[in-house]
């Protein structure tokens, strides 16, 4: 159990890799960030917990996140079903709707962030959901991660039991980011040039026998 001290620190350390990566990211080329994120794209489609999964919660991409708009319509027209996170401020957490046309039935919401418009919000139970395909700013090869601070998103993920995917650019993995109690770690992680198998680093498996 972390000190409240240990905490407060990995608070800052988190909140420096933040200013750090969020810079990194903005800074990435249109192009290059469009080729690298269909480079990822490829590859989560690919691995066998996306080809077996039946619900998958995506999420619409912000900030210079990996891009999603063509995987989330790629994933539909393989016959799976959709679901998207909707920012729920009230709450304090993230509800969860399927959808069926990114182009016709999403719009910015909070943060500006695309979601389901009122009268595409159909609601899914989250334990249909087989794999949840996490952004973040930072991650490391255990599958620790570092969102945007708020939590909504870890508050989520505790409640479901699919496997999760976190997607970033090679430049967002790191040797180490702090975890407290309250996050969720990643299964695997996806960049453009490997898939790492946090699962095997995380009960001491060779690192190199984790990505491919």
């Amino acid at each position: 159990m972390q000190t409240v001290s240990e905490e407060a620190k990995a608070l800052d350390e988190k909140e420096r890799l933040r200013k750090i990566f969020s810079r990194k990211r903005e800074a990435l080329n249109p192009e290059v960030h469009a080729e690298k994120s269909e480079r990822i794209a490829k590859l989560l489609m690919q691995q066998p917990l996306y080809l077996a999964a039946d619900v998958i919660l995506l999420y619409a991409a912000k900030r210079n996140e990996v891009l999603t708009r063509e995987l989330i319509q790629g994933t539909i027209k393989r016959g799976k079903r959709v679901a998207l996170p909707y920012t729920n401020v009230v709450k304090e957490r993230l509800d969860i709707f399927e959808i069926r046309d990114f182009d016709r039935e999403l719009e910015p919401g909070p943060f500006n962030i695309l979601s389901p418009k009122k009268e595409f919000k159909r609601s899914i139970n989250p334990g249909q959901i087989d794999l949840v395909v996490s952004p973040g700013i930072a991650f490391d090869r255990k599958g620790g991660r570092v969102g945007w601070g708020v939590g909504y998103y870890d508050r989520t993920l505790k409640q479901l039991k699919a496997k999760k995917i976190g997607l970033a650019f090679d430049f967002q993995v790191v040797d180490r980011v702090p975890v407290l109690p309250h996050d969720v770690r990643m299964d695997k992680i996806i960049t453009e040039t490997k898939v790492i198998d946090c699962r095997l680093n995380l009960h001491g498996g060779d690192k190199n026998s984790s990505e491919k």
